[in-house]
This record gives C-alpha cells, structure tokens and sequence, in this order.
C-alpha cells in the first residue's frame, strides 16, 4: 500500500466516523486537603511557597505527594527501608536531590528559606531525636508529606 492510499483510507474514516476524542488532560493536581493540625504545621512552608513559580509549586506538590506514597507504602512487599528517623531524613534528602535538583534542575537555595521551612516542620512533626519510625510516626509524616504538597498550591488557604 502506497502512502496516498493510507492517506485517503484515514481522509475516509475521519469523514465517516468523526475525529476521535482526545484524552482529557487535568487542568489542575488534586492534592488531598490536610487536617487543621498539619494545615498549622505547614505555615512556614506556605509563606516561602507564595514566592515561588507556579512550575516550582506543582514540583513541589508532586515531590511531595509521592514521597507520601513512598513513606506509606514502605515495607508492604519487602522488609522496610525507612525504619527510623534517621533512614526517612536520608530517603528525604535522596529525594530532593534526585527530583528536586536532578530533575527540575533548582538548586537547594533557590527559594530562601525553603528548605529551612521544611527543615522545621518535619523536626516539629517527626522529631530531630534519632529514634525507630513507630506505624504512627509513619503515619504522621505521610500526613506531612502531603500537607507539603498542599501548602504547594500557593494560596492562604
């Protein structure tokens, strides 16, 4: 078959059946709206994210909504990586450095006082004290995480 003949095949079905619908692509990412307590927590993160571009907020938001799912669903198939604080700060700072500098190419001070802000609201939430990561302690830093992703929408909410 000839290239004018696949031409005129595809005219044909076009005009037969129509242009077939284009897959919806989401205007927005839906980020699960946190608790009140972790709303709070995140308050130093939400003020530097106002000064960031909205490219750097839905990184952000992506950043952290999947490390949620990756800090929740740890251990599920195989034995546990993050079994301490100490093990979620590192896989915290693999992460930012894989995603954050390796794939959106920001440096860690782009924005002054984020990674402070971060700093801050993790310690305040997890704790800075090395000690093993309990079902709740994993649980509040899956909350976290997503609350970060949140706060990366940008607005006072």
């Amino acid at each position: 078959m000839n290239l004018r003949t696949v031409a005129a095949v595809v005219l044909l079905a076009v005009g037969l059946f129509g242009v077939p619908p284009l897959p919806a692509i989401p205007t927005s990412t839906s980020v699960q709206e946190p608790s009140d307590e972790m709303k709070t927590a995140v308050k130093p993160v939400l003020k530097v994210v106002s000064r960031m571009s909205p490219i750097d907020r839905l990184w952000l938001q992506n950043i952290y909504e999947n490390f949620a799912k990756v800090v929740a669903s740890d251990g599920i198939v195989d034995e546990p990586v993050v079994t301490s604080t100490d093990s979620l700060r590192a896989t915290h700072i693999a992460v930012l450095k894989f995603i954050w500098k390796g794939m959106a190419n920001n440096s860690p001070s782009k924005y002054e006082g984020l990674a402070e802000a971060i700093d801050e609201v993790m310690s305040g939430v997890i704790s800075d004290e090395s000690r093993p990561l309990t079902p709740e302690m994993r649980k509040s830093a899956v909350e976290l995480c997503r609350a970060i992703a949140w706060a990366g929408l940008g607005k006072d909410q």
